[in-house]
């Protein structure tokens, strides 16, 4: 992904939908799963290449970015990813 998108993106989210997220629900709230497949998602990986590494179908693992985007108020990976990094829950791609 390139990080002038992802920079654009970070600028745009909301404020406010960040403090509601620490405050009501937490990284806590994510799964462990959740957590391993929002790392992935950061690092590129598709849905099937997430599938493949963590030996789950990918229709599972589409549940679970479902579930963590539903957790997390955002509406696309992108958005996950960009809310992850910009709270810290995740490292920036290097």
């Amino acid at each position: 992904m390139p990080s002038s998108l992802l920079v654009g993106l970070l600028m745009r989210l909301p404020r406010d939908k960040a403090a509601a997220y620490k405050e009501e629900k937490g990284w806590e709230r994510l799964t462990i799963r959740e957590q391993e497949v929002l790392e992935l998602l950061a690092s590129g990986k598709s849905s099937s290449e997430i599938a493949d590494e963590l030996h789950i179908a990918p229709l599972t693992v589409r549940t679970h970015i479902r579930n963590m985007m539903s957790k997390m108020g955002v509406h696309s990976r992108l958005e996950a990813v960009a809310f992850g990094m910009k709270n810290g829950l995740i490292e920036p791609p290097t």
